[in-house]
């Protein structure tokens, strides 16, 4: 099992922040602009190569992020409404995720036909938003990366609405 880490700023007009191994080494660089202009997120690797985009749907009852990966692969990351809850799906032409979970627990487990492929968990106890990645299978390590960047996006939202009301 391999773990990555996630530690954001608390002040973020703009997010840029590494995500790091448990040894302490950078294995992605997390890059989006102003978040008034629009949400696309750049992810590259340590060399600055492009590894996927995240892009927040616009006009969609509920959120929808699509993630494009440099080699062609994409997927689909959608909240929904269940049980006055809000949970998250995930979908791809080349496989299906479950995600288990919901956006108020702050722990997901991430599966596919059965089998754990990791687990995404925000940590509540931090300065800044903090998240800890957990990929049993390295084959997913970077849908598990893009899944958890898209409900970060989708946790801030939610938590700019309340702040609204």
């Amino acid at each position: 099992m391999h773990t990555l880490y996630i530690k954001q700023r608390i002040f973020k007009i703009t997010d840029n922040y590494p995500i790091k191994d448990d040894q302490g080494k950078v294995c992605y660089q997390v890059d989006q602009d102003f978040k008034l202009i629009g949400d696309k997120i750049h992810v590259t690797d340590p060399n600055g190569e492009e590894v996927f985009t995240v892009k927040r749907k616009l006009i969609r009852p509920f959120p929808t992020y699509s993630v494009a990966f440099a080699d062609g692969q994409s997927l689909k990351v959608r909240s929904q409404l269940s049980l006055m809850r809000r949970k998250v799906k995930v979908s791809s032409d080349d496989f299906e995720l479950k995600v288990r979970g919901n956006l108020i627990d702050h722990k997901f487990t991430v599966s596919e036909s059965g089998e754990e492929i990791g687990t995404i968990r925000k940590k509540l106890l931090s300065i800044g938003d903090s998240f800890e990645i957990q990929v049993k299978d390295p084959n997913y390590e970077q849908v598990l990366v893009a899944i958890t960047i898209a409900i970060d996006n989708l946790m801030d939202r939610e938590d700019d609405e309340e702040d609204d009301e």
